[in-house]
């Protein structure tokens, strides 16, 4: 079950796809239940057979995330195994608690940083209601939490959640990112016709002030005049307010011929820029995992990330650069960057490649799911998965 499952919600719907279509491809039978309705919200992403899709309207107000007519699905539809709820919050989540618990069945959360204490403190008052009302109580009769790092465990631990944690990265899908960080194909369609003037770096997320998108802005006028043969790509989507905010930002700042606002691209041209960017940048305040740092490696483009995402280790895998949130230190990482010979960053982007197949690939942790389901179901325990502290 999913809650939001919408193409501008970013990474958890397609990481999400992909566990199902993986899932599928093993053999197993999957039901995905969403919803879909939100305001400013496009129609939740279709999933072809044989994955067993379920799309159902939210109720109002849509910002509880509650359907009465999910809750009657759920409550119609055959008993499964286990149930995966990915995400909290929202009412669905405890429609599918709810009736695992009637119909005896395990159930686990998959929490995708939301007890973060930077998420926690995003419409703060709101998240204390949730919890107090139904969301505690939905994590303390779990029979496992999901999460993916080992930051995001200790933190529940120091929330008090007892019951088990199991720690599993998000799966990167590396069927279409075949490149190995040799030349840059030069068949393939960009998705603005503009972008191939120059080089690029690129940004592409949600337009979210999480994402330290501002501090890329003002980085980005400090260097741009050294490296008049590059630009900056922004790609994503996010609130109307708040986007033209940043667009004023670039606008003020001289910054218009410097940069390439391409708001929401399709799948494919997530995939053009990935390959041709010469590095991604994810500037993040908070980042409970990062998929799009994942995508890029995959890709072959080396990545800079700050200290708040579980990619620190990247500079010490050779693919990556590390800066702190603020407009200086992203300033000098930006301008290491991009004074890096082409033939060391493409060396960078292939070592960067090497290490998603190493750990992060979607069969990886789709074998690590697998084990936490059998043992959820009587299996041995997948002791390398769940966490100890």
């Amino acid at each position: 079950m999913q809650g939001i499952f919408s193409p501008e919600h970013g990474g958890p719907t397609f990481s999400l796809a992909n566990y199902c279509r993986g899932q599928v491809a093993r053999g197993h039978q999957v039901s995905l239940r969403v919803l879909e309705g939100y305001p400013h919200s496009s129609p939740a992403l279709r999933l072809e057979p044989p994955v067993d899709m379920g799309v159902d309207r939210v109720d109002r107000p849509a910002r509880l995330g509650g359907s009465a007519a999910m809750r009657a699905r759920l409550r119609a539809d055959p008993t499964p195994e286990i149930y995966h709820l990915h995400g909290v919050w929202l009412r669905a989540m405890h429609y599918g608690a709810e009736e695992a618990r009637r119909r005896g069945r395990p159930y686990v959360v998959e929490l995708m940083g939301a007890y973060e204490r930077y998420a926690r403190l995003q419409k703060g008052l709101q998240k204390r209601v949730a919890r107090w009302w139904f969301q505690d109580a939905l994590l303390h009769q779990a029979s496992c939490l999901h999460v993916n790092s080992e930051k995001e465990a200790r933190e529940l631990r120091e929330l008090g959640f007892r019951v088990p944690i199991a720690v599993i990265p998000v799966g990167t899908d590396l069927g279409d990112a075949n490149d190995d960080g040799g030349p840059r194909p030069s068949t393939d369609t960009p998705p603005h016709p503009a972008i191939t003037e120059k080089r690029f770096v690129l940004y592409l997320a949600r337009i979210h002030r999480n994402k330290g998108i501002e501090l890329l802005i003002n980085a980005w006028a400090n260097v741009e005049k050294e490296f008049p043969d590059y630009r900056l790509v922004i790609a994503g989507s996010g609130t109307e307010e708040y986007v033209q905010a940043c667009q004023r930002m670039i606008e003020r700042g001289g910054l218009a011929d410097s940069c390439l606002w391409l708001g929401q691209v399709s799948e494919e041209g997530k995939k053009w820029l990935y390959r041709h960017a010469e590095c991604y940048v994810l500037p993040s305040y908070s980042e409970n995992f990062g998929n799009t740092v994942a995508e890029a490696l995959a890709a072959g483009t080396p990545v800079i990330i700050t200290p708040n995402t579980v990619w620190t280790h990247l500079p010490r895998e050779g693919c990556g650069w590390l800066s702190q949130t603020t407009d200086d230190s992203l300033t000098t990482t930006l301008t290491e960057a991009l004074r890096t010979d082409p033939a060391q960053r493409q060396s960078m982007g292939r070592r960067g490649r090497q290490l998603i197949e190493d750990r992060y690939s979607s069969d990886k942790v789709i074998d690590q799911i697998d084990r936490l389901y059998r043992w959820l179901l009587g299996g041995p325990e997948p002791t390398d998965i769940l966490f100890h502290g």
